[in-house]
């Protein structure tokens, strides 16, 4: 059996905290990563196991996905920007109640076909709502800027 003795993960939590590559994008790349190279994480410390005595076969393997799963800090900016979204809904989800938050929210009299769309829009005690944008490139600050106007 090739171990890691855990320092995969905490290698990554120098970069990283570690409920973020616990859970979504990074959490799915790192669990094909596992999957694609048969290796097993057991809380925390990577294993592979040596079979038929191919320890360089296994050697290999194991390198090659614990490569794979230190490339999570170096995600290319399409998956940098997909979890920038799901982190952007995590934290509204935590930090504002069901009942006051509609994402991808659009304005039905101005806007009836939804071209410009509100990332969340708040409800709050008084007659203005606060909308929030989640601007990760820079179509979506010009569609921002459209959709104030």
């Amino acid at each position: 059996m090739l171990s890691d003795e855990g320092h995969t993960y905490m290698h990554l939590t120098y970069d990283l905290d570690e409920k973020d590559f616990r859970t979504g994008t990074r959490q799915n790349f790192i669990t094909n990563a596992l999957s694609t190279f048969s290796v097993t994480d057991r809380s925390g410390e990577l294993l592979t196991p040596i079979r038929d005595g191919q320890y360089g076969d296994a050697l290999y393997s194991f390198i090659q996905a614990l490569l794979k799963i230190s490339d999570v800090t170096f995600l290319t900016r399409e998956r940098v920007r997909s979890t920038f979204l799901e982190d952007f809904r995590e934290f509204i989800e935590k930090t504002v109640a069901k009942e006051r938050r509609r994402f991808d929210w659009h304005e039905p009299r101005h806007d009836p076909e939804g071209l410009y769309t509100v990332d969340c829009r708040i409800e709050v005690p008084t007659d203005d709502p606060i909308f929030i944008y989640a601007l990760q490139s820079d179509d979506k600050v010009k569609d921002a800027t459209i959709g104030l106007h």
